[in-house]
């Protein structure tokens, strides 16, 4: 089983998957992380490109400190959990993954959002 982080560098979380520089994938068996950093010559592309990377892995975790509605919508689909970091640290929030102490992401939190939706009726992710 694998987790993948939204990362601005090696050590700190970026906001969300869309505007993350890297992802971090933890690796639950083997004990490790794998970094894979995104060269964007496009910005229309970045955001396909993020979430192609994610659905090529062995993926059943994703950490963040936000999701998008839509990106929420595309981890749903493909049965990925969305957990909600606690600030910014990857290290602490690696701990905390390992000792099961992150809560699911809440799609409620998401509302506030300006690029998405304004209704969850198109979306049909929901909480746990």
């Amino acid at each position: 089983m694998k987790t993948v982080f939204a990362l601005n560098d090696q050590n700190y979380l970026a906001l969300d998957f869309t505007k993350s520089k890297m992802l971090g994938i933890y690796d639950e068996i083997m004990k490790d992380i794998k970094f894979i950093e995104f060269h964007y010559e496009d910005a229309i592309n970045d955001k396909q490109s993020v979430f192609n990377q994610i659905l090529q892995q062995d993926i059943t975790k994703v950490v963040s400190p936000h999701y998008s509605f839509m990106s929420l919508r595309v981890f749903k689909e493909n049965n990925i959990e969305p957990l909600k970091a606690v600030g910014k640290s990857l290290a602490f929030n690696l701990n905390m993954l390992i000792h099961k102490q992150l809560q699911v992401f809440c799609v409620d939190e998401s509302g506030n959002e300006t690029s998405c939706a304004k209704s969850c009726a198109g979306c049909s992710v929901g909480c746990k």
